[in-house]
């Protein structure tokens, strides 16, 4: 396992109205300040909490109000699980059923539940669910404006059909440029009309000064190894990460810097710890029995939450009545 060496670490300050929250850049060669990747390790995309009691009705179906005090303790029990970081609104986290100023006081709430609980400068990642280019800077802005540092902007889909690998590094070569912040690329072919992004535009796009990693939701580990051990990527800058967690001991290995997955919201610790054993140079043979054994168990939770966790949050805010489909 790489982790980050020989480079000058030189955090930047934000404004004084954002508080003491600090900006992941830093001075690279030739006078170029590039974003810095989140740290290694296993990230949860946390999930969003909303209240039972109804707020507004129509036809029945409900809507439910934003559970701020539930999201704050869950976020703290989570970080002193020894988790290194969250995707807030990532999939899990039902980003197409918020409105902006929802996913501005969530994050800042997060944000504020973390600082009290000791976790300062706590790695905070904001999804960034958008097909169109102004919209996904804006919520960019607002994310980092509400406590984030960093963006992971998924891969936009909709016109899958016509959209080239020429097209995907345009679009996150545009985005990088104006982002506030560093951003990484969600590669979630499920959710993207089956879009597959290439390991040649990986290495294309991790020479961009703004973006310093992926989340790969793929799973081809083929494509994890091009794109976690190409020698010609910089990984002090750039930071793949698997979005699977039944993949975390092979991706790690393979060269990964954690995972970013659904399963570590439920079982954070033994997550963590399957990340420690994952990312041991040389590893004891007990050690590799262990990572083998607990491997196999996230991977068996992983199938389950495949097929029924995201169903079951994708109707956690919106209730409709059974017969209100087409007859």
């Amino acid at each position: 396992m790489r982790f980050p060496s020989g480079i000058a670490v030189a955090l930047l300050s934000l404004s004084a109205e954002a508080s003491s929250l600090r900006v992941p850049y830093a001075s690279r060669a030739n006078n170029v300040t590039a974003g810095l990747p989140p740290p290694p390790g296993t990230y949860v995309p946390v999930p969003t909490f909303f209240k039972t009691n109804s707020t507004t009705s129509k036809n029945g179906a409900s809507s439910y109000p934003l559970d701020i005090e539930t999201q704050a303790a869950y976020s703290v029990y989570l970080a002193d699980a020894g988790i290194a970081g969250f995707a807030i609104f990532g999939s899990t986290g039902e980003p197409i059923h918020v409105t902006p100023a929802e996913r501005t006081q969530v994050i800042k709430a997060t944000r504020k539940a973390l600082d009290a609980a000791g976790h300062k400068d706590y790695p905070l990642v904001a999804g960034v669910v958008s097909q169109q280019f102004e919209d996904a800077i804006e919520q960019l802005h607002q994310a980092k404006a509400a406590g984030a540092q960093w963006g992971v902007c998924l891969v936009p889909g909709y016109f899958a059909i016509a959209t080239s690998q020429q097209g995907i590094i345009d679009w996150f070569t545009a985005i990088a440029d104006e982002s506030p912040m560093p951003i990484l690329i969600y590669d979630y072919p499920v959710v993207t009309n089956m879009i597959k992004v290439q390991p040649s535009t990986y290495e294309a796009l991790a020479a961009h000064p703004n973006i310093v990693g992926a989340k790969l939701a793929t799973t081809d580990i083929s494509w994890h190894s091009q794109i976690s051990s190409n020698p010609n990527i910089d990984y002090t800058h750039f930071h793949p990460y698997t979005g699977l967690g039944q993949q975390m001991l092979a991706a790690v290995t393979l060269g990964a810097f954690g995972a970013l997955d659904v399963v570590g919201s439920a079982f954070p610790k033994s997550m963590v710890h399957l990340y420690k054993l994952s990312a041991l140079e040389q590893p004891t043979p007990e050690q590799k029995k262990e990572a083998r054994e607990l491997q196999w168990k996230v991977a068996t939770m992983g199938e389950f939450y495949n097929s029924w966790y995201v169903r079951f949050f994708a109707s956690a805010r919106f209730h409709a009545p059974a017969d209100s489909g087409p007859h």
